[in-house]
């Protein structure tokens, strides 16, 4: 799924049904469970995979998603956010701790970045190559 766009990568019935996420109905899934330290990192210790099941309780498209996340769309004030929890937070909880993940791992990014070498060219002033225009 991309913003606006679907591209199917399985057959339309498996998609449309044995894969797809409906409203109230349970689907069987498999999912990795971990837990991230305040430094970004994934708690080794807590790491398990095992088989789970998935309802959704409400479906969103990604643009009200964005919309969430920046602020855009209050899920304390909008009657359709109030009632949704998610292992027992509410969405404004989860969008909070969403937001704070982000910021660590936005941190830890460009730390790895200031110690990583640059291999950026600035191509603005010179020629990289030439193509010859006779072949």
């Amino acid at each position: 799924m991309l913003p606006g766009k679907s591209l199917r990568m399985l057959p339309e019935c498996v998609n449309q049904d044995i894969c797809s996420f409906e409203l109230a109905k349970d689907r069987l899934s498999i999912s990795l469970f971990y837990r991230i330290s305040s430094q970004g990192l994934i708690l080794p210790e807590s790491t398990r995979l095992c088989r789970s099941i998935i309802n959704c309780k409400s479906c969103f498209n990604f643009e009200v998603m964005e919309a969430i996340f920046v602020g855009q769309i209050s899920t304390t004030e909008n009657s359709e956010f109030q009632d949704l929890k998610v292992s027992g937070c509410t969405i404004s909880e989860v969008i909070k701790c969403l937001n704070t993940l982000k910021s660590i791992f936005h941190l830890r990014r460009n730390k790895k970045l200031e110690s990583s070498i640059n291999f950026d060219v600035d191509t603005s002033s010179e020629k990289i190559f030439t193509i010859d225009p006779s072949t």
